[in-house]
């Protein structure tokens, strides 16, 4: 319940801010050149459409669809090791404002290095995962 009486209205502000700063880039959708059927109004045009037109000018292959088990499989384990590394990535942001925060106190000084350490060895885990992941998805089925 300590936890609770500390939050201030400054830490809450300086979280939505820094969660803002990482989900505006994700909002902004370019127009491809010289279609102006969306800005008049024109017909309605499907945004997957748009998607891999952008994908198949950048060079990606965009006739290769995510049909068989394998790769749906390796998708959903991809993403979840990367839900995983952006948790981990935010322990080791908390653990460093404890130890800023710390004003000397080194019962959370070390708290905050174990926490540092813990995390340390999950995203190790977590890339140990993501390259045994690769491999057998990669080499032994595909």
């Amino acid at each position: 319940m300590n936890f609770f009486k500390k939050i201030d209205i400054r830490n809450i502000i300086a979280v939505v801010f820094f969660i803002a700063i990482l989900i505006i880039p994700f909002l902004a959708f370019a127009q491809m050149p010289g279609d102006s059927s969306i800005s008049t109004g024109g017909s309605s045009v499907n945004p997957l459409d748009k998607v891999s037109g952008i994908a198949g000018g950048s060079g990606y292959d965009t006739s290769a669809s995510a049909s068989s088990l394998s790769d749906i499989i390796s998708n959903v384990i991809n993403a979840f090791l990367a839900i995983l590394g952006v948790i981990f990535l935010i322990l080791i942001i908390y653990a460093g404002y404890l130890w800023m925060t710390a004003q000397g106190n080194d019962e959370q000084v070390k708290k905050a290095k174990d926490l540092i350490r813990n995390a340390i060895i999950g995203v190790i885990i977590i890339v140990a995962a993501y390259a045994i992941t690769a491999f057998v998805f990669s080499y032994l089925i595909g």
